[in-house]
């Protein structure tokens, strides 16, 4: 089997063009070579979070890697067919459980059982989704696509010790459906703020101090604060419209040694006040998330970003190289940026 070649220094030049490329690549039945990987980074090549990103990949489909190490700067994968046992998986450590689900989900999109995942690792860690922002924002935004997602967090898992676990139903669909923006209102928001082997008072003034921001913005919201198990010490914040055909619009918060609750809750709502102004129907999170399945639909998807980052144009690029998906980014002055993504006819 040829293997599609994959510049892994493109764009953003991070993991993320590992766990998408693998995730389309089990989709499309294609064997992946991944080259440069994170070659701009001071610590180049695969790091262990890569590592189980990969393996548990590879046990959807009983791949087949050559070259897999820490360090590595290439690597070559080559699916089998899909096997949708019910899988237990432990990340190790606070590695990102949202991050390992992006890449999963587009694997299994278009198969004809369901899939059952119990993942262990980090569910609320920086630089990737929170839970509460991947069950609000991501999972209906997926749904209006045809695909659904089942997710429910058992335990929290926060940096250093991770340990958090989360049970995910992922029911595939016979067809990606497009996605198309539509001018819609809001029509509520809620946030979420949660803290583990803390009090609960933290949570609270992470809520108190979102909720005035976006008060005195006009936005009303509904308000969940919760206490939730977890192996060490930790809290986050989301703030997610709700609504099943969008806009969807999310933004949070992790908190972390010396940061207050009172900054936590502050930037997640003023995260979310910048991602509401632009008037957008996707947020600038969500919209690389959709790329990889939209690259799978046989319809044209046309939808606007609150703004084009690294990671989207990235993920674009890399939908193109293996599904065969144009894509066109237009901006206008005052008006949110426009993705439109035509499939490969024939």
């Amino acid at each position: 089997m040829n293997a599609v070649v994959i510049d892994g220094s493109m764009g953003e030049g991070g993991g993320q063009i590992v766990r998408t490329a693998l995730g389309l690549g089990i989709a499309l039945g294609k064997a992946v070579q991944v080259v440069n990987i994170r070659a701009k980074r001071r610590n180049p090549g695969l790091r262990p979070q890569h590592l189980a990103a990969i393996r548990i990949l590879s046990s959807l489909c009983d791949g087949r890697v050559e070259n897999l190490g820490v360090g590595s700067t290439e690597f070559t994968f080559i699916p089998g067919p899909i096997d949708l046992r019910p899988i237990n998986f432990d990340i190790g450590s606070a590695g990102s459980i949202t991050l390992l689900l992006q890449a999963i989900i587009p694997a299994v999109a278009l198969c004809k059982e369901p899939l059952d995942l119990r993942i262990i690792g980090g569910t609320d860690v920086n630089w990737s989704p929170t839970s509460e922002y991947f069950r609000h924002v991501v999972v209906p935004a997926f749904r209006s696509i045809g695909l659904a997602v089942e997710m429910n967090v058992v335990r929290r898992g926060y940096y250093p010790k991770g340990g958090g676990e989360v049970e995910v139903r992922i029911s595939p669909t016979s067809a990606i459906h497009c996605l198309e923006t539509q001018d819609r209102e809001f029509n509520s928001v809620i946030s979420v703020s949660i803290c583990s082997e803390l009090s609960i008072s933290i949570a609270e003034r992470q809520q108190i101090a979102a909720e005035e921001i976006l008060s005195k913005n006009g936005i009303n919201i509904r308000n969940q604060t919760r206490v939730e198990p977890a192996n060490s010490p930790g809290t986050s914040i989301a703030i997610c419209s709700l609504g099943g055909q969008g806009p969807f619009i999310g933004a949070d918060s992790i908190g972390e040694r010396g940061k207050t609750a009172e900054k936590v809750g502050t930037e997640a709502a003023l995260d979310f006040l910048s991602e509401k102004r632009s008037k957008a129907s996707v947020d600038s999170h969500l919209g690389d998330m959709l790329i990889p399945l939209l690259s799978l639909s046989s319809e044209e998807s046309r939808f606007s970003v609150s703004k084009v980052t690294d990671h989207l144009t990235t993920n674009l690029r890399l939908a193109s190289t293996l599904t065969g998906v144009t894509y066109k980014i237009e901006e206008a002055e005052g008006q949110p940026p426009f993705v439109s993504m035509k499939p490969r006819r024939g």
